[in-house]
């Protein structure tokens, strides 16, 4: 550190009485300020270059319509007026996709009620059973009355007897994923129909 503070500074000669109207000499510090603006501008004309041999002529964007170039330099429109006749052919285009796509609607929603016929929904009406003892209603067993399994017991629709599953093993042998899925699907296609009415 003290040896640094010792060290004179170096001073660069400045301009010979001689070459005087040449101007001042130019310092290292000048030369490094103009050589990193020489470079900068090099690179910069070098990427512009590379952008023009790179350009696609067939492209296009809408910008364009409302912009051209005058003098090398690009002006843009703002004020883009449309007469009334295309006005009215935008407006009649747009109320033809509107209808069109509530007419889609309105098909999906009816073929979604088809297929699906509210299984899911909890049913209105209700399935009274009547008993003579507390006894008897404590005891019961809705799966022993109807005569089916205990899975199918909460069901409202779609509830075989057990004597019908022997019959047809198919049917009792439908896994708990299947069901799953078939559960999954029915869901969804639940919310899609609500939200299409929601549409409507």
């Amino acid at each position: 550190m003290v040896k640094k503070l010792r060290q004179s500074t170096r001073k660069e000669r400045s301009q010979p009485l001689k070459r005087k109207k040449l101007g001042l000499l130019e310092k290292h510090k000048d030369y490094v300020i103009r050589a990193k603006n020489f470079n900068q501008k090099r690179d910069k004309i070098q990427k512009f270059q590379q952008k023009a041999a790179m350009k696609n002529l067939d492209e296009f964007y809408f910008g364009m319509n409302s912009a051209k170039v005058k003098d090398g330099i690009h002006e843009y429109n703002e004020e883009t007026t449309l007469d009334d006749d295309t006005k009215l052919v935008l407006k009649t285009q747009d109320l033809t996709y509107l209808n069109m796509k509530s007419a889609v609607d309105a098909k999906k929603v009816e073929r979604l009620q088809k297929n699906l016929h509210l299984l899911g929904s909890k049913p209105v009406n209700k399935h009274t059973i009547f008993l003579e003892t507390q006894k008897d209603k404590n005891d019961f067993d809705v799966a022993k009355h109807f005569g089916t399994v205990p899975e199918l017991a909460e069901r409202c629709f779609n509830r075989p007897r057990i004597k019908t599953l022997q019959q047809n093993s198919e049917l009792g042998n439908i896994s708990k994923s299947d069901l799953k899925k078939v559960e999954k699907y029915t869901r969804s296609s639940y919310k899609e129909l609500k939200e299409r009415e929601k549409k409507g």
